[in-house]
């Protein structure tokens, strides 16, 4: 697992596990702002921003976990979920 991949240069070694770290630390920062305050309350949200806030914080969690494994699937995963989120709820 920690080992440089088969004909991998060291600069990817470096690069994916920069981000392995980078997606470790946006993953706790993520989980800070939904539970630290403890401000979690679905009961006045509208559907829309029920299905944005699952799009954002659930979709990119479930990116980054999944890029350990699968870099391809789970950044793809990642970036449409914040795509997907800004246009359900960015957009007027």
């Amino acid at each position: 697992m920690f080992a440089p991949r088969q004909h991998e240069s060291t600069f990817l070694f470096v690069l994916r596990w920069t981000t392995r770290f980078l997606s470790a630390v946006s993953i706790g920062t993520i989980l800070l702002f939904m539970f630290g305050e403890g401000s979690l309350d679905f009961s006045t949200a509208a559907w829309p921003e029920i299905f944005a806030m699952a799009l954002f914080p659930l979709g990119l969690l479930a990116g980054l976990i999944l890029g350990w494994q699968e870099e391809t699937k789970g950044g793809a995963l990642a970036v449409c979920s914040i795509a997907a989120f800004y246009l359900v709820y960015g957009l007027p």
